[in-house]
């Protein structure tokens, strides 16, 4: 494994951070002063669907990477004293087992409810977002795809600010986050057109939680602005490949109007419960991506809903899914899923998670779901790519741990 630095202040941001940290251990000569731990979480996963073609990395081909991964995490405070600095680093079967610096930064406890976080920190876009790699924190194998996959939100951390505070109101909790930031690293795989790491957002946003141990609601609204995406050419690279050769001249006068990325805006706005009454809980969030200047992606509605029972150490759960565009001129990705799975607590770190989920996408010519591949036939020209099957079942199993 090798340590992914994508630029020049990911590189100065994680040297300084592990400078100060290094500096308040030196310097604090007291065995008893010094709180350093370091914990762990691992997934091993494995997957097949009966689909020819790939859809979250997975085919008809049994796979031991896509929902695999491990990573680490190490927290420095000295005693008696409000700072801490955490680093957590994470490799993902996925990215070819890349292992990247996913948080760095600084904590300051303001007061006894209120902190401050400064360096790479966890964008807070959903309910399960700063635990969507721990497996071992909920009951799937992996959040809902239709809302958390990285095709909806292609990165997970930015370099910032985030200020938390939490109480108590009419006997209820609540905790609520300001945050803003930049992330230098944006890329993303979307319809079999690999878009590189190169772009960038600025993005800045609020959340707001409250509930007791029976329920809560969280809500959120996150502003992204500045947006730069290096599109042009792997779009034309992703047509020539599959026999559609296009210009860049064709492309600024398609209807879609794909346009080089300098400025790019969008916005994303969710709600999201949770109920737990004795044996039962139910999870539910809805997600909006609206596109707002030059990007040429459609703006995206997307919802979950999960009801399970916990029979001692098994979970039996149902989950519904659905990703839906409201521009459906190049590709029509709109998807609605199912997902039948059960969780066993092994031991009280580690969990046994199965999943069966059956997958709809729509039957237009241009449909293609979340399948990682262009439509094969596009505005009426047949292309050379595997066809796209409108219902598949995938198959998925993992084993969860904390340590």
């Amino acid at each position: 494994m090798n340590l992914i630095i994508k630029n020049e202040w990911d590189f100065m941001l994680i040297r300084i951070f592990f400078l100060t940290v290094t500096c308040f251990v030196v310097f604090n000569t007291s065995l008893q002063a010094r709180q350093l731990t370091t914990n762990g979480f691992l997934t091993v996963g494995a997957a097949q669907s009966d689909a020819e073609a790939s859809m979250f990395g997975i085919k008809d081909e049994l796979n031991f990477s896509a929902l695999s991964l491990v990573g680490m995490q190490t927290s420095y405070q000295p005693a008696e004293n409000r700072l801490r600095f955490v680093a957590q680093l994470l490799a993902r079967g996925a990215n070819s087992w890349e292992l990247e610096a996913e948080w760095a930064y600084a904590n300051y406890k303001i007061t006894d409810n209120t902190q401050a976080f400064l360096g790479r920190i966890r964008v807070p876009f959903y309910m399960i977002s700063e635990q969507y790699d721990v497996g071992f924190a909920y009951p799937w194998i992996r959040p809902p795809d239709e809302l958390y996959g990285f095709l909806n939100i292609p990165f997970t951390s930015l370099d910032g600010l985030s200020v938390k505070h939490q109480g108590t109101i009419f006997s209820l909790d609540y905790a609520s986050q300001l945050y803003g930031g930049k992330n230098n690293a944006i890329g993303l795989d979307v319809a079999g057109i690999s878009i590189p790491d190169t772009g960038s957002i600025e993005i800045y946003g609020v959340t707001f939680k409250v509930g007791s141990e029976l329920f809560s609601i969280r809500a959120g609204h996150h502003e992204g602005k500045n947006i730069v995406l290096d599109i042009i050419q792997p779009i034309i690279d992703a047509f020539e490949s599959v026999g559609l050769p296009v210009t860049a001249a064709v492309l600024a006068q398609d209807p879609a109007n794909i346009l080089p990325v300098d400025n790019g805006k969008a916005n994303f706005s969710s709600i999201g419960f949770t109920s737990n009454v004795g044996n039962l809980f139910l999870m539910g969030e809805w997600g909006e991506r609206k596109i707002k200047q030059q990007l040429p992606f459609p703006t995206t509605e997307n919802w979950f809903f999960t009801a399970g029972y916990s029979f001692g150490k098994f979970v039996p759960h149902i989950t519904f899914g659905e990703y839906s565009v409201d521009d459906k001129t190049l590709f029509n990705q709109d998807q609605e899923s199912i997902t039948l799975g059960f969780r066993f607590n092994a031991t009280s770190s580690t969990a046994v998670k199965f999943e069966v989920a059956d997958i709809e996408i729509d039957s237009a010519a241009n449909a293609i779901g979340l399948y990682d591949s262009l439509p094969p036939n596009f505005n009426g020209v047949p292309l050379n790519i595997t066809p796209l099957d409108p219902e598949l079942t995938m198959v998925r199993f993992s084993v969860n741990t904390i340590f």
